[in-house]
């Protein structure tokens, strides 16, 4: 008896930072039909204005996500919404046309070990238990089940990396989920942590008419706005050094273009347009160093192939432009300047298409410069990784697009 109090007060010490002491993951979530009933009731309202400032590394660096762009309101709120997420820090995050509440609480990474090795006899009748209940939740469509890594919100893949996830659709279109998921923390940002965290995630996304936007400012025509992403910048720059085990350059851009005029352009004139424009960049980073690398040399690159560049770029695109209703374009602009032995320098040019049938949305143009090694000579003026290179491009999607 005498041990066992001594063990209590430990279990409840670590209640706030994980779950260790309890018998099995927490698979509770997805239903909790009336806590989730009013977290959907509060995001159609305003942003709460019950905020406050991080308190660890790992609000820091979910904060510093949404520091890259004045489109997304967010709130860390000073309270969990529901009891169910006692112990979550959660953030509200709202913009044009979506609504998310997006919480995580540390766990126990053994807990996560646990569950995938002992999923069969220890597990797997509480998991199918669990997506029946949450399939009853008058909340979702009757739709859970097993999701994707690519779900977890866009904020927290700066910190973590899925393990294991569970979804409940929400309405018929089903753009709008309730997320649960356990994931692995990345050790750079907190080292001293128990290494894995719990998500929750509940994406309200709206199909209401859409304000014009203040781009516009009574213009006419196309209208771009650039955001040169810092806090993505850096965290690609260390995946890279971490990848590669050399120092990492990254030049960073997204051109977001906004119709601003009377007349209906279509979705289809929409993408021709943004492939125009791509190949046009193409075209100018060939009148460079940069060329294009066949399979082979690709593969011994150390970039490996074009759809892992294009995954490390997708993951730092700022918020805003990762609503649930846009998706990447499917041409990828890759080019390479190896004309200098230190450096490997990589030039690569992605669209995100408009949202369809959304008149002022024409859609973005995102540009990554980058170098792996020693690139100071890329960098001076006129150079592959220059400035100035990544301003010309940008110039000529504006004398392109902007009219």
């Amino acid at each position: 008896m005498m041990k066992m109090m001594k063990v209590l007060p430990i279990c409840f010490l670590m209640l706030a930072t994980t779950t260790k002491c309890d018998d099995y993951l927490s698979l509770d979530k997805l239903t909790d039909c009336q806590g989730l009933a009013s977290i959907q009731m509060m995001l159609r309202g305003k942003i709460s204005t019950d905020c406050r400032r991080p308190r660890n590394a790992l609000e820091r660096a979910v904060e510093s996500q949404f520091a890259v762009t004045t489109a997304v309101h967010n709130c860390l709120l000073s309270s969990p919404p529901t009891p169910r997420l006692a112990g979550f820090s959660c953030f509200e995050i709202m913009s044009n046309q979506q609504s998310e509440l997006a919480c995580f609480k540390p766990v126990d990474k053994s807990q996560l070990d646990d569950y995938l090795g002992k999923y069969a006899s220890r597990y797997r009748d509480k998991v199918l238990l669990y997506l029946q209940d949450a399939s009853r939740c008058p909340v979702g469509n009757g739709d859970a089940g097993a999701a994707p890594n690519s779900l977890l919100p866009a904020a927290f893949n700066s910190i973590s990396q899925v393990r294991f996830a569970f979804a409940l659709q929400v309405g018929s279109e089903k753009k709008s989920q309730i997320y649960h998921a356990y994931a692995d923390t990345d050790p750079q940002v907190d080292s001293s942590g128990p290494g894995a965290i719990e998500v929750f995630d509940f994406l309200n996304v709206s199909k209401a008419a859409v304000v014009q936007p203040s781009a516009c400012r009574s213009k006419d025509g196309i209208v771009s706005t650039m955001d040169d992403a810092q806090e993505g910048r850096r965290s690609v720059e260390s995946t890279l050094t971490q990848k590669t085990g050399l120092h990492a350059t990254v030049k960073m851009r997204f051109i977001d273009l906004t119709y601003c005029g009377t007349e209906n352009v279509s979705d289809a004139t929409k993408r021709s347009d943004l492939d125009d424009w791509q190949d046009q960049l193409k075209y100018i980073l060939a009148l460079t160093d940069y060329r294009e690398l066949d399979d082979e040399e690709l593969a011994n690159s150390p970039f490996k192939n074009t759809d892992e560049m294009r995954d490390l770029m997708a993951k730092n695109l700022p918020f805003a432009q990762r609503n649930g209703n846009r998706t990447l374009g499917p041409h990828v602009v890759f080019l390479v300047d190896d004309a200098h032995r230190e450096c490997a320098a990589v030039a690569e040019v992605m669209v995100l298409e408009p949202e369809s049938e959304v008149k002022t949305d024409y859609g973005s143009i995102a540009i990554l410069l980058l170098g792996v090694g020693d690139c100071r000579i890329a960098q001076r003026p006129g150079g592959t990784l220059s400035d100035q290179l990544l301003n010309k491009l940008t110039d000529e999607v504006r004398s392109d697009a902007v009219k």
